[in-house]
């Protein structure tokens, strides 16, 4: 709570910068708890909307990355072009990137606390659930009313629709979290864990190790902490290893895949497939981001696998997972305008390991969906959280650097 009190005079980023990314992670209780179907594209308009009158209003001066803009533009201008009839969806995806990169560049220190303020809360959330689980024998804030048990867990996603989009949200605090609040690090693990995300659980602790390698080495008491960690993790694992696995066996032999399940495992295959049969000149160009299916459906033609893609309805709208899915749509050209502006643009970001954190957690959690630029997750992670600061120290370091010292005679 101290942490959200001490930027209670910006409560009204808190609006501008979570909720569109509640309404979309959300967009599945909305409807089938709430009768929330078709007011949920007014719900997101509204509130970009309120962003554009907070930024007019209360924001003098702003400040821009000239390779961020860049790439909003490119990619969305992209996007547009592809079909202009989508003007209103892709203007609200433009609109959300620019406000969010205006208030991250205007007030970084802010949207970091109240980001990290937002994940304890969902971390606290997942535990009550898992508590009310055994105690009640039911769950009380997740979406899904059938719990799938792993071993004597049960999966929870207390905010989020999809317990990996949860997992990724909460890692940068907790990656982050390690170095400066060990109590805070083992709640945003349950929150990132306990999900029992299967990309999670294998992405998590080998980008825990990296970005904090050299803290571990120098900490004899971050060094036990990560032992206890890593004990719990093995025994999650243990305990998951048979739900883990038949996930896994999905990729390698699609005839386990039925029709309910499997979809993660699907568009694994796809990509595979994708990258087999697509020429040279498909994979540089793309295929554009809206009514490409006609096109892509030619590239699975010769696939063995094209009568069950049919039967899953899966060549009705293609997706394989992120970055491909990113080249099936854009092209590699694209790609590498995008990463080199992303990497023009790191010099600029006040605290370098929250933007590497940022920019590799997209990446990671892509491997679970088929999302480019269309989910506000992503969005918040590369055009805000990515220019975000963890420390009111290094951003003191930073400004008393800039101010002109005076020689003295």
């Amino acid at each position: 709570m101290k942490l959200l009190l001490a930027s209670k005079k910006h409560l009204g980023l808190l609006f501008i910068w979570f909720f569109p990314i509640l309404v979309a992670a959300s967009t599945g209780r909305l409807r089938n708890n709430y009768g929330i179907d078709s007011s949920i594209v007014y719900l997101l308009a509204g509130s970009i909307g309120f962003s554009a009158f907070y930024i007019l209003i209360f924001l003098r001066k702003i400040s821009l990355s000239t390779n961020v803009v860049l790439i909003i533009f490119l990619v969305f201008g992209l996007m547009l072009m592809s079909d202009i009839s989508e003007v209103r969806f892709v203007a609200s995806l433009v609109g959300y990137s620019l406000a969010i990169h205006i208030i991250s560049r205007k007030f970084p220190l802010v949207l970091w606390k109240q980001y990290y303020f937002v994940s304890i809360a969902i971390s606290w959330l997942t535990f009550v659930d898992i508590a009310s689980f055994f105690i009640m024998g039911d769950v009380i804030f997740s979406y899904r009313d059938n719990v799938v048990v792993v071993g004597s867990l049960p999966r929870v996603t207390p905010i989020f629709d999809e317990m990996a989009h949860q997992s990724f949200f909460l890692m940068p605090a907790a990656i982050v979290a390690f170095q400066n609040n060990i109590k805070h690090f083992f709640i945003l693990s349950m929150g990132v864990l306990l999900t029992l995300s299967v990309s999670a659980i294998v992405m998590f602790v080998p980008l825990l190790i990296y970005f904090n390698r050299d803290f571990i080495m120098m900490s004899v008491k971050r060094i036990s902490s990560l032992v206890v960690f890593i004990l719990f993790f093995l025994v999650l694992f243990y305990l998951s290893f048979d739900f883990i696995s038949s996930k896994m066996s999905h990729i390698f032999n699609p005839d386990l895949i039925n029709r309910a399940k499997g979809s993660s495992a699907l568009n694994i295959l796809m990509t595979i497939d994708f990258l087999k049969e697509a020429s040279i000149y498909d994979l540089m160009f793309g295929f554009g981001y809206f009514n490409y299916e006609e096109s892509v459906r030619h590239v699975f033609n010769n696939s063995y696998l094209y009568d069950y893609y049919e039967s899953r309805g899966a060549l009705e709208q293609v997706g394989l997972v992120g970055v491909f899915n990113f080249i099936m749509k854009f092209g590699l050209i694209v790609l590498g305008i995008v990463v080199f502006l992303f990497h023009n643009a790191k010099r600029n970001a006040i605290d370098k390991r929250v933007y590497s954190i940022s920019l590799i957690i997209v990446l990671a959690s892509m491997v679970k969906n088929s999302h480019t630029v269309d989910y506000f997750v992503h969005l918040f992670f590369l055009f805000g959280l990515a220019w975000g600061c963890r420390g009111e120290i290094q951003l003191a370091n930073k400004v008393v650097k800039n101010i002109p010292q005076k020689k003295v005679l």
